[in-house]
């Protein structure tokens, strides 16, 4: 067990390791589960938990002889004061911690115990009803008829006496390897050949500095004519990708001070904290995106993308599945370990620190919204609000990452990141990232034109 104590929280690590594959499925799940419970409202003072498998927590991967593979895992407990309020609160905490570390493997063998209980029993019934499939020796074949009338087969005959042979039986064992290779991820961005080859090329244009108010009601209006240009044909069927007029693009931004929040949290809000903020010098927003407050402010790359996800074949969960992967894969580029951490939008560098905000919203297959990469952001704005609405978390900043691990030359600036984001997303989904303008002139056009309408002058666009 390690231990790491700080002056506002303490952090408690235990590794555990796995025997068995199976082990560290079952274990998996059981934490994912006792996350989701601690978001229910009588439990919301329980200490906050992570599990990460392979890699240590950032905190202690610098301790020497850590062993890195796919049959450890890393259970981390984060404490407030509160958790250690007197000696009876602190001893029932530690108590409590050393109860889930056993209950962990208790609740994995038990797991296994009950599998192999319901397997043995499956496998019994299947027997059953292959020995009542069985056909009689002793019968001629010309005796032994089905209730429609025709006759077993000598071939069939021997195919089913042979494949029941045994506990369990060929047969089973077929079957079995059946479901096991129909067990397909239903959340991942692999798809076929054949469908890779007909993905759409996305077009990219970079507005700069823009208000979020002018970047909201733009988003509006272009999902609005996108949903219509779409479903055009009769009966709003949907129009051939061929014969539309606007195409997939992604809007690149970057935003004056402002503090959005999601639709969960639409009026929730009192006056006086969106006074509180505001006096700060930024905006207070609340938007139809999921998610909790955030902030968006000079510093951080800002990426709405625009995408029809049938045409990418692409569900919304895997939608976002690929935002994380794309956040994660531009950190990898520039030397940064980031991960998506389960039951926690965005991506993260550590359990407790995270680099890039995530909220989408899609109507009739099209997306707005998307995520939000801290740069070079000043942090000072993050710590007026709890984050995303994780208490006990706080935002990082691409750059404070790489001058602490010295990852990276050059300073990770809006300009430089841009770059490797947009090849990092062309990866990740599978398509072509081209310059708007140069992929769709009248969805350029279009842009240029609602722009022109809703914002103040002085807005440049760059490519």
């Amino acid at each position: 067990i390690y231990v790491q104590a700080q002056q506002d929280r303490v952090t408690v690590i235990f590794s555990t390791l796995f025997k068995e594959e199976v082990d560290r499925v079952l274990g998996k799940v059981f934490l994912q589960e006792f996350v989701d419970a601690r978001r229910q409202a009588s439990i919301q003072n329980a200490p906050q938990v992570f599990y990460s498998s392979r890699e240590p927590p950032l905190e202690i991967r610098h301790l020497p002889g850590l062993k890195q593979d796919e049959s450890v895992g890393y259970v981390s407990f984060v404490l407030f004061p509160r958790h250690f309020a007197d000696a009876e609160v602190r001893e029932k905490t530690i108590s409590q911690i050393q109860l889930f570390r056993d209950y962990l493997h208790y609740h994995i063998k038990c797991a296994k115990a009950y599998m192999h209980s319901r397997m043995r029993t499956r496998v019994q019934d299947f027997l059953k009803v292959i020995n009542r499939a069985k056909p009689d020796r002793s019968v001629a074949v010309a005796d032994k008829k089905t209730a429609t009338g025709r006759y077993f087969r000598p071939n069939f005959r021997q195919s089913v006496a042979a494949s029941s042979q045994g506990e369990g039986g060929e047969c089973f064992k077929s079957i079995a390897n059946g479901f096991a290779s129909a067990r397909i991820s239903q959340c991942t961005l692999g798809r076929t050949p054949a469908q890779l080859e007909t993905l759409p090329s996305i077009g990219y244009i970079n507005l700069g500095r823009v208000d979020y108010q002018t970047a909201l009601v733009l988003q509006k209006q272009l999902s609005r004519q996108r949903i219509s240009d779409i479903y055009a044909g009769p009966q709003n069927a949907r129009v051939e990708a061929s014969k539309r007029r606007l195409t997939d693009f992604i809007l690149l931004v970057e935003h004056p001070p402002v503090y959005t929040n999601g639709r969960r949290n639409h009026g929730k809000v009192s006056e006086d904290e969106i006074q509180r903020l505001q006096s700060l010098g930024s905006q207070y927003v609340e938007t139809n995106r999921g998610g909790e407050i955030t902030f968006h402010g000079p510093g951080q790359l800002v990426v709405y993308p625009s995408v029809y996800l049938r045409d990418h074949h692409l569900g919304t969960k895997c939608y976002v599945e690929g935002l994380e992967n794309t956040v994660v894969e531009t950190c990898a580029r520039l030397g940064v370990d980031a991960n998506a951490i389960s039951g926690f939008p965005g991506v993260w560098v550590s359990s407790t620190k995270k680099v890039a905000a995530l909220g989408t919203h899609v109507q009739k297959y099209v997306t707005s919204h998307g995520f939000a990469l801290n740069c070079t952001t000043d942090m000072k704005w993050f710590r007026q609000i709890v984050p995303c609405g994780l208490e006990g978390k706080s935002a990082v900043s691409l750059e404070q990452v790489v001058v602490q691990n010295g990852s990276c030359v050059e300073r990770p600036t809006v300009e430089a990141v841009t770059p490797v984001v947009l090849s990092s997303f062309a990866q990740v989904f599978g398509c072509q990232v081209r310059p708007l303008q140069e992929l769709s002139p009248a969805t350029f056009g279009t842009v240029q034109s609602l722009l022109q309408q809703i914002s103040p002058p002085g807005i440049q666009i760059s490519q």
